[in-house]
């Protein structure tokens, strides 16, 4: 019986697939701007740069460099890495404070995640 589980489990580990991340035609590129919109099928992501560097200008450019459309699933997937992720940044340098979004958040400024957080 323990050699048929054992079996079976050698039997798991060997069916599951080896992940090769090829990143040869990848991009690097800086954001300090997100934005997020969805409808029933996907998700996008607006990725950009805020480029009014002297506070208080008005109006504030934001120059938008890419558009991530993902599905509601791969959104909750990336939503758990990036919440495991940023625990573990937290644990290692502190917490991070967003007064400007915490703000909003208690005058109902933004409602489910769908506002521009800059980092």
């Amino acid at each position: 019986m323990a050699a048929d589980k054992k079996d079976q489990s050698a039997g798991a580990s060997e069916s599951a697939p080896t992940i090769h991340w090829n990143d040869d035609a990848m991009q690097t590129s800086y954001s300090n701007i997100c934005n997020v919109a969805g409808t029933r099928e996907e998700v996008s992501l607006f990725f950009g740069t805020n480029e009014s560097w002297q506070a208080g200008k008005r109006p504030v450019e934001v120059r938008l460099n890419h558009r991530i459309l993902i599905t509601p699933y791969t959104a909750k997937r990336l939503q758990l890495l990036l919440e495991n992720t940023l625990k573990q940044y937290e644990g290692r340098y502190g917490k991070i404070e967003l007064e400007a979004v915490e703000a909003a958040q208690q005058q109902g400024g933004l409602n489910g995640g769908n506002g521009a957080a800059k980092s």
